[in-house]
């Protein structure tokens, strides 16, 4: 009599089937929902599955409620860095491109911070799992506006370096916090070093921002930088932008 297979959790099965690098991965892509199995999306890196069984990666495009979305997406996968079951913060959210992958990858809860109002979507403003703050200015929060040790920080900001807007957030962060900024070199410059249209061609500018940025978040009690890389797309006025990851060591 044959013995019944052995079940195994899904992510340990992609790491074994070289769909994935590491465990981290292989969890990351079950959280990004594109691991299938007879047509089912498995959604929990724990799922126990048969060693058997045929995975499929589908690499759908998602429709976010913003172009935002898609960087965002692109920089959780990259890093293996999971919002799933987080408190979460985005600063700058504007539509709510950020706020919308988030809550794609299961998080808890998401505080969304803008300086404007009207202008979140109305798909991300419904979600119960979301607190929009309208009319907030990342600069001076503090506990009264967000009481929850925050997990997870993302940020997307104009008009204003990530050196002036992130600060107060950050001393808002838990133990082991992530942090995910988008680098817009012509908000980190001198007037002059941007000149008059307003878009960074030079390589070398670019690498100037990012590596003081980088240092920057370096020198923060706590900081560690994870990584750096391009945006995968450009920004509106087509100036060339950066994802920056880091961790809170506490």
């Amino acid at each position: 009599m044959l013995r019944p297979t052995k079940k195994v959790r899904i992510d340990q099965l992609l790491l074994r089937k070289g769909f994935a690098s590491s465990r981290t991965k292989a969890r990351t892509m079950v959280m990004a929902k594109t691991i299938y199995i007879g047509g089912r999306c498995i959604i929990k890196p724990g799922i126990l599955v048969s060693p058997n069984s045929k995975i499929q990666e589908k690499k759908t495009e998602y429709s976010w409620v913003s172009r935002g979305g898609e960087k965002l997406f692109h920089a959780l996968n990259y890093f293996s860095f999971i919002p799933s079951g987080k408190v979460c913060l985005d600063i700058g959210s504007s539509k709510g491109g950020f706020t919308d992958v988030l809550l794609h990858f299961n998080s808890k809860k998401v505080y969304s911070i803008d300086v404007g109002h009207r202008q979140i979507d109305e798909k991300i403003r419904k979600d119960k799992r979301v607190i929009s703050l309208e009319k907030t200015n990342s600069r001076y929060l503090t506990k009264k506006d967000i009481p929850d040790p925050i997990d997870f920080i993302v940020c997307d900001v104009s008009f204003i370096s990530i050196r002036k807007a992130i600060p107060a957030a950050l001393e808002l962060a838990s133990p082991k916090a992530k942090l995910i900024c988008l680098i817009k070199p012509q908000f980190e410059l001198t007037k002059r070093e941007i000149g008059k249209k307003g878009v960074i061609r030079d390589p070398v500018l670019h690498k100037k921002v990012c590596f003081e940025v980088t240092q920057w978040i370096n020198s923060l009690e706590g900081w560690s930088t994870v990584g750096l890389i391009p945006s995968p797309i450009l920004g509106s006025k087509g100036n060339k932008e950066f994802l920056l990851a880091a961790e809170y060591y506490k």
